[in-house]
């Protein structure tokens, strides 16, 4: 087997062939190959009657960390769970059809990364992003059409940048 290489002086760059025939299994028959992306988008489909399921649990998943975040004074660990519950819905939120929710997870992200722990952390404000998250959601608040939800995540990311430009 021979390699393509080029010699730059103090080093070579040797450069693998590229024989992926080699690693294709032929198709049999008549066989044609399905659409990967229309064969994901269907699986998806199928799985979408659960989104409004899984959101909700995301968020009970949610509003249960911020408790134990009050319980524990806001504490470095309690606000990393309660991070890890946020990034989660900023992640899926949109995939599960809740755009909005997933946007003010993260600016509530934003203020629990760059804010700091304990009494200085705005208590009130990370209660109003989880208190939107979850409003969004009940309501059903998915799109542009949804004014009220896109003032709140406005108003909410407004605030937030604010107290941490502040806080810098």
């Amino acid at each position: 087997m021979t390699h393509d290489w080029e010699d730059k002086g103090n080093h070579q760059i040797i450069r693998p062939p590229h024989d992926l025939k080699k690693k294709a299994k032929p198709l049999k028959g008549n066989a044609q190959m399905e659409d990967p992306i229309a064969k994901a988008e269907q699986a998806l489909q199928k799985l979408s009657a659960n989104f409004s399921i899984w959101i909700e649990d995301e968020v009970a998943h949610l509003v249960e960390k911020w408790g134990a975040a009050k319980d524990d004074s806001l504490s470095k660990d309690s606000l990393d769970t309660l991070f890890r519950a946020a990034i989660d819905i900023k992640g899926q939120a949109e995939t599960f059809g809740y755009p909005i929710a997933g946007f003010i997870a993260d600016s509530l992200c934003r203020l629990i990364e760059h804010g700091q722990a304990g009494h200085s952390m705005p208590y009130q404000l990370v209660d109003q992003h989880v208190q939107a998250i979850r409003a969004v959601v009940q309501e059903g608040a998915k799109g542009e059409e949804s004014t009220i939800a896109l003032t709140l995540l406005k108003s909410l990311k407004d605030v937030t940048e604010d107290y941490l430009e502040k806080s810098a």
